[in-house]
């Protein structure tokens, strides 16, 4: 991967610049003000798919997905949050098709995949205080679009393996995992190759927290190595109470004293089907109901891998996202992550989510808070 240094913009008069009434991000359970939710594409993206198979199984998706979207869309609002969009321009999947009949985006001298839909805003940037930070260049650029309309002030980062949601602000704290092991498909594997690079991305990881620190010298920047997304791992619901998937043993240091629910895998036994569809495919993905529908795994397996990730590594109910110090938004939330919310006089509102075993997108990884009130 490229590493592109890009300025900030007003470097010359930095704080003057700022649009103190756009960004203001603290931590995760203030209320929120400004969110962007992630979109999908229209099912009329999909109408030109020959097969009627595969076509019948990515509409299904597009038009359930802009269903759910919807109704996130109207708990936000009906929370008091302004919610922006991303911009998807009249489209089809056949304008991805190159001379010789193939899909996707040419990558490592290999077709890669037809690019995916905006749905997921925080993969590329998360705010801290009063900025808006970009860990990359090559977001959608339907999100780029909608947050130039929102606000032009961005600070640009050193591209890295290391994207957004690997940066996590609680407060006066901003814990970065530098795990690159498992971060990008360009990470070496062999042990000499890897500390050699992971020499250079620590190397560059100090640039940007010297950018970071320049805007918020108060900030105390603490490296933790997790491995994944953070959001994927552990998420901050109150000040001192975590919800966090199994066997992470980064609290005692990292949270002394908070109070720390461990949430279990997915119930594997309960989605028989797609333990017999693994085996079909490269990465652990599903959409229930189209387990025998070969041509359809087949087309996700040869043009969609930048679509799906692995569920069997993810635990969705981690994934949530605070409205207020009292509401978060979950999916299919457990007994026992009810029980632990209540504790904490937090109420848990349900939000369907019926693809992110195959559009890889929990409900934090959907959003992009700009704005808390604090």
């Amino acid at each position: 991967m490229g590493i592109s240094v890009l300025t900030r913009i007003n470097q010359s008069h930095p704080r003057p610049s700022i649009n103190y009434t756009m960004y203001n991000i603290w931590n995760k359970w203030d209320p929120l003000e400004t969110v962007m939710l992630g979109s999908f594409y229209p099912a009329e993206f999909f109408q030109d798919v020959k097969s009627d198979r595969i076509r019948s199984a990515l509409t299904r998706i597009a038009d359930e997905e802009a269903e759910d979207n919807a109704h996130f869309e109207r708990v936000l609002k009906e929370h008091g949050v302004n919610v922006l969009r991303p911009k998807l321009e009249s489209d089809s999947i056949m304008n991805h098709i190159d001379h010789q009949g193939r899909m996707g985006e040419q990558f490592a001298n290999s077709m890669y995949a037809i690019p995916r839909a905006p749905i997921a805003p925080r993969d590329c940037q998360f705010v801290l205080g009063n900025d808006l930070f970009l860990t990359s260049a090559e977001d959608h650029p339907g999100i780029i679009s909608a947050l130039k309309d929102y606000c032009t002030d961005m600070v640009h980062l050193h591209e890295l393996p290391l994207y957004a949601p690997n940066y996590t602000v609680v407060n006066d704290r901003l814990l970065i995992d530098t795990d690159v092991s498992m971060h990008s498909h360009v990470v070496p594997r062999d042990a000499d190759s890897l500390r050699d690079y992971t020499q250079r991305i620590h190397k560059y990881l100090d640039s940007n927290i010297d950018i970071i620190k320049k805007l918020y010298p108060h900030i105390q920047v603490e490296r933790i190595e997790v491995g994944a997304h953070n959001d994927g791992c552990f998420h901050t619901v109150a000040d001192g109470a975590i919800i966090s998937v199994m066997d992470m043993d980064i609290y005692e240091k990292t949270f002394p004293g908070w109070d720390v629910l461990y949430l279990p895998d997915e119930d594997w036994s309960s989605v028989r089907k797609f333990v017999e569809h693994k085996v079909a495919i490269k990465k652990s993905w599903w959409l229930p109901g189209e387990e025998d529908n070969e041509e359809f795994t087949n087309f996700v397996e040869t043009w969609l891998q930048d679509w799906v990730g692995d569920m069997e590594e993810t635990v969705t109910a981690v994934n949530v996202i605070m409205l207020n110090p009292n509401t978060c938004c979950t999916v299919n939330a457990t007994s026992d992550m009810k029980q632990f919310m209540k504790k904490h006089k937090i109420d848990c509102v349900d939000i369907p989510n019926r693809h992110r075993y195959i559009l890889d997108s929990g409900l934090h990884c959907k959003t992009l808070d700009l704005k808390r009130k604090s």
